[in-house]
């Protein structure tokens, strides 16, 4: 949600000090606010899961086509 985008950097890479910095810095002021918001409309457009099916790799690639649809409006 800080970047508009579902993509996260590989842990490995040069370039996820940077993302998460960026993401830290949001949580340090007024702007996280917004990101939660944003993160429970995403969360709340798709059906809810079961305790078991929260565990489970459907739940989080629902979740994640729910995000990119959410940002790519």
């Amino acid at each position: 949600v800080v970047f508009g985008k579902v993509e996260t950097p590989d842990p490995s890479s040069k370039k996820i000090t940077a993302y998460c910095d960026k993401v830290l810095k949001t949580l340090l002021n007024e702007e996280y606010i917004e990101n939660f918001k944003t993160c429970q409309r995403i969360i709340d457009s798709i059906e809810m899961p079961t305790d078991d099916q929260i565990k489970r790799g459907k739940y989080t690639s629902e979740l994640k086509e729910a995000a990119e649809k959410f940002l790519n409006k």
